[in-house]
């Protein structure tokens, strides 16, 4: 990793860095294609074993970081990256692949020991992988599904964006502060594709078959309230 900071004026700072990862000796895992996000990921159909001989992740990162006020600063950054496996001679995106990132934050300070921070996030969409389906005739000549699977990891789910949300109200006191706030998670309650629930299978009029794929979505709009006492 190579990196280099940088001020332009008072109020104004950057960082960009540039790395590469080059990963060995690497130890089979377990994952699952569709849906990662279960109680007992063991116990789905979708679990398969990953064996990759070597690993690649590289990019970079430019951060920038200013205030224009003692009661007011920002910050914001962008990552392009790639992370891959290399199976039996081919590069597959990990599942944990995002592209592109970009983060972006304000924070407020007012009197007396008010706080305000709004920051933002939005990356490439995960990685995921597709499904066909193939119309077979099965022993009792009825009409039946017959599924496939895509290369791994070859497609991906929508864009992930969010706001985030903290107000926090500090109270000095002869016993210590206590501090007050109220946090936010996903402020305009943006869905966001985490997984495949299932799947529903359309035979159309020439035999071939639609997939419809069920999505999961991230946490919804998520309020927390919550008082600390430092002392």
């Amino acid at each position: 990793m190579v990196s280099l900071e940088h001020s332009f004026k008072p109020g104004l700072a950057s960082r960009f860095e540039i790395f590469c990862k080059d990963l060995s000796n690497l130890r089979p895992r377990f994952e699952n294609l569709f849906n990662p996000i279960q109680l007992f990921p063991e116990s789905s159909s979708d679990r398969i074993r990953v064996a990759p001989d070597r690993g690649l992740v590289r990019g970079f990162e430019i951060v920038l970081k200013g205030s224009t006020s003692p009661a007011l600063s920002w910050w914001a950054s962008y990552v392009l990256a790639r992370a891959e496996d290399q199976i039996d001679g081919v590069w597959e995106p990990r599942s944990w692949d995002q592209r592109h990132a970009l983060t972006a934050g304000l924070n407020l300070t007012l009197p007396p020991n008010w706080s305000f921070s709004l920051a933002g996030l939005y990356h490439a969409g995960w990685p995921t992988t597709e499904l066909f389906g193939e119309v077979v005739v099965d022993e009792e000549g009825e009409l039946d599904v017959e599924t496939s699977f895509g290369p791994r990891n070859g497609s991906s789910y929508p864009a992930y964006a969010r706001f985030d949300l903290r107000i926090s109200k500090l109270f000095p006191t002869d016993r210590g502060e206590f501090k007050f706030y109220l946090e936010i998670i996903n402020l305009t309650n943006r869905k966001n594709t985490c997984c495949t629930e299932d799947f529903e299978f359309e035979i159309e009029g020439d035999l071939s078959v639609t997939v419809i794929p069920e999505y999961r979505n991230w946490a919804p709009f998520i309020p927390t309230i919550g008082l600390g006492w430092r002392f």
